[in-house]
């Protein structure tokens, strides 16, 4: 099925259903691709009438065939972005890396138009503002048009938690993971100082460090990887990982981390010998729901707990810092965020690991938390690249200080819910 054929992904799934008989052992899952660039079409219930059954159909839809999104890959990070004017939160200096869209930044994008069937390549530019409500923006591709809080995983994750307050269904509930995105034929080429490009046109450091279409060139980046926690390496046991969310993304590196989160998990769990098998028997796994039982009333609920640890590519940079990331519905509605550190050594570890307990949790207001592992600042791509030209001829890029030397490479779990009964 085609964008044509299926314009919106209502339409997809229904055509996917028309040739996918679970009976016979079919069973899919989709996958939006770059949200930061989809100019609020992420969005629930594009061109439904909307009324509770409609908005309820299509989150149960989407629940079962879209369990989880891209946060990173070549064209830029989809966590999160600063100045959203329905988010209540401090500005995260991390959502600015690897980003090719900024709030009241003056972009200027490549454009090519056919004039007498001739390809003529040209500029254009505008100012990056918010989607209103209901607007759907364009260009995105191009890196243009308006930013939606939909856009972006941080912000999304609340508008799924806001419309399951009105509907008891969450059509936003999406685990994460990252890729390449690669045009070139070479997965896992992720490597700052030996990327060749992801698309036609990039075969030369020259050819990189210029601006490009769909965000390439100097805009775009090695991109991430996709990581998945199944018990076993088989294409059904990776399947059904996920399925139940229990993946991660990273923008490059092997990282792997992990997440859980209890109710009772001891503060020395990160002394255990088996954290992992500690953290499925007293809670839950990335990917699941923190609930209550029986015997819990509102009153006596208590604070979670989250395990959150991480060990470093075996042949990459040590670790300097665990950070968690929360996102909650405040009592008078609003959509709030809160970036926690939980673990940090700023010398270097091959491993991090922290029990923490969140003494802020409100059991009335649903919750999401999930995990953003971060290394030391390390070169970016392009700084290899400028340094292979000789210093008259290289590029503006090299030396205008418009593109940061140094980033921070860093992975994310999926979430942990929290909803209220």
């Amino acid at each position: 099925m085609s964008y044509i054929d299926a314009p919106i992904d209502s339409q997809l799934w229904s055509a996917l259903d028309a040739v996918c008989d679970a009976a016979a052992g079919c069973d899919y899952l989709t996958i939006p691709h770059n949200t930061n660039l989809s100019n609020g079409r992420m969005a629930p219930y594009r061109k439904l009438t909307l009324n509770l059954a409609n908005k309820r159909a299509y989150a149960k839809k989407r629940l079962q065939r879209e369990p989880i999104m891209e946060i990173f890959q070549h064209k830029g990070g989809s966590e999160c972005i600063n100045g959203l004017s329905t988010i209540f939160g401090a500005p995260d200096e991390l959502c600015a890396i690897e980003s090719v869209r900024r709030l009241g930044e003056d972009k200027t994008y490549v454009t090519r138009t056919r004039v007498d069937g001739k390809l003529i390549q040209g500029q254009a530019s505008e100012i990056t503002q918010e989607c209103h409500l209901q607007e759907t923006g364009a260009n995105g591709m191009l890196g243009a048009g308006c930013v939606h809080a939909t856009d972006f995983q941080r912000s999304a994750l609340l508008v799924g938690l806001q419309e399951q307050q009105a509907t008891g269904l969450n059509p936003i509930k999406l685990g994460i993971i990252a890729s390449t995105d690669t045009h070139s034929a070479n997965p896992g080429g992720v490597s700052e100082n030996k990327w060749q490009g992801a698309v036609t046109g990039e075969g030369s450091p020259a050819q990189r460090l210029q601006p490009g279409l769909l965000t390439s060139g100097i805009d775009g980046n090695p991109g991430g990887l996709a990581g998945v926690w199944a018990p076993e390496n088989t294409r059904n046991a990776i399947f059904d990982a996920m399925l139940r969310r229990e993946v991660f993304g990273t923008s490059g590196p092997r990282i792997a981390p992990r997440l859980f989160g209890g109710w009772s998990f001891e503060n020395n769990l990160c002394d255990a010998s088996d954290r992992a098998s500690a953290g499925y028997a007293g809670g839950v796994p990335m990917g699941g729901d923190l609930t209550i039982d029986n015997s819990h009333t509102a009153q006596s609920i208590p604070n979670p707990k989250l395990l959150a640890y991480a060990a470093k590519d075996p042949r990459g940079n040590d670790l300097e810092s665990l950070q968690l990331i929360k996102g909650w519905i405040g009592k008078d509605g609003t959509l709030r965020t809160d970036v926690i550190p939980v673990a940090e050594n700023l010398a270097g570890a091959a491993t991090l690991c922290a029990v923490y307990e969140d003494e802020d949790f409100d059991p009335t207001l649903p919750t999401y938390y999930y995990l953003r592992v971060v290394e030391p600042e390390t070169p970016r791509w392009h700084t290899y690249d400028c340094a292979t030209i000789p210093k008259g001829e290289q590029p503006a890029v090299c030396s205008n200080g418009k593109y940061p030397e140094l980033i921070r490479e860093m992975a994310w779990t999926s979430p942990i819910w929290y909803q209220p009964d």
